[in-house]
């Protein structure tokens, strides 16, 4: 017996729609931090611990700002995050305790590293090769302290991530962080073609509200030739738009998609990740002690073979099926014999 053409359409939409996303539902979990939990965290200093394969967190320069917690937490706090997570610990960086690294401009890192030299960089995860060019990292994050303090924030923080390029010499290089700026809004380290001469573009100010839990989620494209990024806040289902650069003047046009940095040319391991914060600058450039923190939690890596479904999708996927499941119904009825 034939398929009604009634019957097919939404079947055949159902198909498409499970077919294009199907393979990003298998994830590789590159790194994970297991929400800064005990007992892979104990409270106290950052530095020297999760230990595994030679490879644990350090710090640039030796500061003991980084501090592992359990009164500012998701669990304990508001904002979005708060509601789809729980946990008893997460990471603070004590502005009062941070260093100026001006060779730096400013930034303190806490980050493990795979750089053990051009034998040991093995030991980064390479993306292409594992046939894995989507990467994913995301992380809660929180600023505390009101808004317009100015010298006295901290100007970026966010997720620390470096990558090696191809080659025999493994050049490390940065690999575009996503910093939440002191405006309260999102800031991406780029090209000069993206950043408009400056190396960044910016959302929005006001995106994230302060002493409020959200979650960040990079999505990384390590496709050869045209690398870039998206960032999701809070599990919505369209990515941030890029509106200014680092000038804090308009773009020519807004962006959802960011090409990486890669100063060197294209990325295919990686090099360094964690976290990064920056010491204040007062209006004239001068180094100024931040007087608020930066608390960042339940920070993963996962990578896939294509882009993460995203939530709207999901929800479209499963109409798809209902849709799908409701014609089956309705051919059987029709198919079903009737009584004499």
């Amino acid at each position: 017996m034939k398929w009604s053409s009634a019957a097919r359409f939404p079947l055949v939409a159902l198909v498409v729609a499970v077919g294009s996303v199907a393979p990003a539902w298998g994830q590789t979990t590159v790194y994970t931090t297991n929400g800064f939990e005990s007992p892979t965290f104990n409270l106290g200093n950052l530095t020297g611990q999760q230990t595994t394969g030679g490879v644990t967190y350090q710090n640039l320069p030796g500061t003991g700002a980084g501090q592992i917690q359990s009164t500012t937490t998701v669990s304990g706090g508001n904002g979005p995050y708060q509601t789809t997570y729980n946990g008893t610990q997460a990471l603070k960086i004590v502005g009062q305790g941070m260093a100026t690294n001006d060779p730096y401009s400013g930034a303190n890192f806490w980050y493990r590293s795979y750089n053990f030299g051009t034998t040991g960089s093995s030991l980064g995860y390479r993306p292409l090769d594992a046939g894995t060019p989507y990467v994913t990292t995301s992380a809660a994050v929180l600023m505390s302290g009101a808004f317009a303090t100015g010298s006295a924030d901290i100007p970026f923080a966010g997720m620390h991530f470096e990558g090696y390029t191809a080659g025999g010499a493994f050049t490390q290089q940065m690999v575009s962080p996503v910093y939440l700026n002191q405006n309260g809004g999102l800031t991406v380290i780029t090209n000069t073609a993206d950043g408009q001469g400056t190396n960044a573009v910016t959302t929005a100010d006001g995106l994230i509200p302060r002493e409020q839990w959200h979650k960040i989620i990079v999505e990384y494209n390590f496709t050869l030739g045209n690398q870039r990024l998206r960032v999701f806040l809070d599990d919505t289902d369209h990515p941030v738009t890029f509106t200014r650069n680092g000038n804090n003047s308009n773009l020519p046009a807004p962006l959802t998609e960011v090409h990486l940095r890669n100063t060197f040319g294209d990325t295919v391991q990686i090099a360094e990740l964690g976290v990064e914060a920056y010491y204040g600058r007062d209006i004239n450039g001068a180094n100024a002690l931040p007087l608020n923190n930066f608390y960042f939690d339940d920070y993963i890596v996962t990578a896939s073979a294509a882009p993460v479904p995203e939530p709207g999708l999901m929800v479209a996927v499963g109409f798809a099926a209902v849709a799908g499941g409701g014609a089956v119904r309705r051919w059987r009825r029709r198919a079903k014999p009737q009584a004499a």
